[in-house]
């Protein structure tokens, strides 16, 4: 519906979400749903509407920030190489002989950044394990990042009555350890799967909504923690 803007969800007196009021160019019209479903990423209207629970958040504890790379000295040809300790360092090769250098540093560290990211990844990678193969890297492109003091990661209530997330909107991970795509993806299976059967099985849509909670649970809850535990 290109071109609309959901402004907020509608509910029955029964508090079950039964659609959602759009606009556009400034006109109200509303769309009735047996099912609504928030992929509108970690400030979902549709989490915030529905008044979505909180599991569990917590702060960054590092800033995460990349770049592309010419010139990148690899070990014995190009490999994905992981430095992990209180400060974090990544190479991953790319197409075109570029490398992709990625650092997870400490709070107190962003400092480095203050000139830039670019010289901030120049100075963040003079203190680690492979200082002496990045002496001579070229940046292709912007390089880029996120500062942790500015970013929290949450797992949300991912169901309700008449509501389901998937993607951000139900778990938003450190996005420096590159896991979103796939949550999302798996929890855009998950979730059409069971309303799929649900449709073909005539099920009361809070059913299988219920079965797509536990499998979010089950399935995504660990991951989220692991990834919480090192971000």
């Amino acid at each position: 519906v290109l071109g609309f803007i959901v402004s907020k969800l509608l509910k029955n007196n029964q508090d079950k979400v039964t659609g959602i009021e759009r606009r556009y160019q400034g006109t109200p019209t509303c769309a009735e749903a047996s099912l609504v479903i928030g992929a509108d990423g970690k400030q979902s209207l549709v989490a915030r509407d529905a008044q979505s629970k909180i599991h569990h958040q917590q702060q960054m504890i590092r800033s995460g920030f990349y770049g592309y790379f010419r010139n990148f000295q690899w070990l014995d040809g190009p490999s994905v190489e992981f430095y992990v300790d209180r400060d974090q360092f990544y190479a991953f090769p790319m197409r075109g002989g570029l490398t992709c250098l990625v650092t997870g540093i400490q709070q107190h560290k962003d400092e480095l950044f203050k000139d830039g990211i670019e010289k901030g990844l120049r100075a963040a990678f003079a203190e680690s394990p492979i200082a002496e193969r990045v002496q001579n890297i070229e940046l292709v492109g912007a390089a880029m990042g996120i500062k942790a003091r500015a970013h929290k990661t949450f797992i949300r209530q991912c169901v309700g009555n008449g509501w389901a997330l998937v993607g951000d909107a139900s778990i938003h991970t450190d996005p420096m350890l590159g896991q979103g795509m796939g949550i999302a993806l798996r929890g855009a299976e998950a979730l059409s799967n069971v309303v799929i059967a649900g449709y073909y099985q005539k099920s009361d849509v809070n059913a299988f909504l219920r079965e797509y909670g536990s499998w979010r649970n089950g399935s995504l809850w660990d991951l989220y923690y692991v990834i919480s535990s090192i971000s």
